[in-house]
Order: structure tokens, then sequence, then C-alpha cells
């Protein structure tokens, strides 16, 4: 599939299609264990809402589908080449010959298996006094970058979490509420990349560990931590850049 947002870990079906070669009635299920063909952040089966690229084209139209059948993006993928054929999925040899019975590139009908009614794009949490937990950790890490707030980073949104919140929001032109929501989550996460150092990498470590991505919280974005990072970011979509941008964060935090 065209997005890493529906890709399974290797030898699961987490994310799984049903398919049908409408010209001999043959149908499989197969999992997703690939990304491509064309690009790789166009999650066409989502509501064109959340997508994450191609905003403007219709739910369940691929951006291929349409570069090759009516010159959108000038007839170019997400890399700027010329799309050769209209595939929104490649299927491996054996779904192709075997499980359909193709012997050449044809329509099929695909049936995301995962979807109900869409995956949303991850969206700013919203953090505030009494919360506890790894969010608040980066919460805290962040302002002790940010503005040097001395914070005890324990993942508890106490009082002085509080008082370091809103004295951001106000050094921030933001409504001085103490709750940590969309406008305070922006002007408070930075673009951190290799060579960085300090709280603000710690956070992104410390997030990467809690996604399951095991990285030393040290302060210091090492080899490794961009390894991780762009691990992370494959595997949730993103391009792998090894920085951080807002959708980045937003995946990190969520």
């Amino acid at each position: 599939m065209p997005s890493g947002k529906a890709l399974s870990a290797k030898g699961s079906s987490t994310y799984s299609v049903k398919l049908c070669n409408p010209a001999n009635n043959k149908c499989e299920v197969a999992p997703v264990w690939d990304v491509g063909p064309w690009n790789t952040r166009d999650d066409y089966w989502n509501p064109s809402s959340v997508r994450q690229s191609w905003k403007d084209l219709p739910q369940g139209k691929p951006e291929a589908q349409a570069a090759y059948q009516d010159d959108y993006n000038g007839g170019l993928d997400q890399y700027g080449r010329s799309v050769g054929n209209p595939a929104g999925i490649d299927l491996a040899d054996g779904t192709f010959w075997d499980g359909l019975g193709m012997t050449d590139n044809g329509w099929i009908q695909v049936t995301y298996q995962w979807t109900g009614s869409g995956t949303p794009a991850p969206t700013w949490p919203i953090v505030e006094q009494g919360d506890t937990g790894n969010t608040v950790k980066t919460v805290q890490y962040l302002l002790n970058a940010r503005q040097q707030a001395g914070l005890t980073v324990d993942g508890d949104f106490g009082p002085a979490t509080l008082a370091a919140v809103k004295k951001f929001q106000s050094a921030h032109g933001l409504t001085v509420d103490g709750i940590v929501g969309p406008n305070t989550w922006s002007a408070l996460v930075p673009a951190v990349a290799s060579g960085s150092t300090g709280d603000a990498v710690r956070a992104v470590q410390n997030e990467l560990t809690a996604h399951d991505i095991a990285t030393p919280v040290t302060g210091v974005f090492d080899a490794t931590t961009d390894t991780n990072l762009r691990s992370f970011q494959t595997a949730n979509g993103l391009p792998a850049t090894g920085g951080t941008d807002a959708d980045t964060w937003k995946a990190l935090v969520n």
C-alpha cells in the first residue's frame, strides 16, 4: 500500500486487505507488508480531511490513479517520477498469480479491513493539572528546555508544572489557562535533529522509549536517536527525516 500508516509488522496481519478479481470472482485476504509502489504517504482509504497527502483528492482515489488518468500533480508521484500506471496497490507474486489468477496489471476490488470510518491523523492531546504519565513528562522536559523552568520530570502535573505552563503561555501571547492544548503545544515543541542537545532531546528519547523503541535518555541526539526516530517516522507514515516537525511531535505524544 502507498502509505506506512497501514503497514503490518513482519509476519503479522494487523493491517489486511480483502482482494477480489472481478474477471474470475477469485478473492483472497492478504496482509500489508510493504510500502509503495508510487507513493509512501498516500493513505487514500481515509477521508480527505485526515488524508496524509493529496487532501484535495476524494476518499478512495489513489494519487497514482489521478496522476495517470487526470494529469494530477502534472502526472507525477510524490518523488517527481512520471506515473506509468494507475496502481494504488502492489500485489505479491503469490497473491497476484495464485490467489487472484491474474496474468497482467488490472482492476481489482479492495476492502481495507482495518478502516471502519477511517483512521484519523494524530492530534495534539490535552494535558492539564492532575494528569500523570509520559506525556506530562514530555511537557516538563519541553518547559525546562524552552524557559529553564527547573521542573522535576516526574510525570505529575502538579502546581509547579501548572505555574510553568502559565508563565510560558503568557510569554508567548497565548491564553493563560494552564492547559496544554493545540496552541500551547505548537509554541512549545522545537525542531531537534542530529547534533541537538538538552531537555528537548530527552523528550524525544523518552517518547521513543514509550513507543517501544528503546532509546537511552541522554539529552544528546546521537546516531542511535537518529536511527530510532527515522524508524518511528517510517512506522507512522511520516517522512523519515530524522528531525522533529509538528507531525512527528504529534505522533510522539499520542
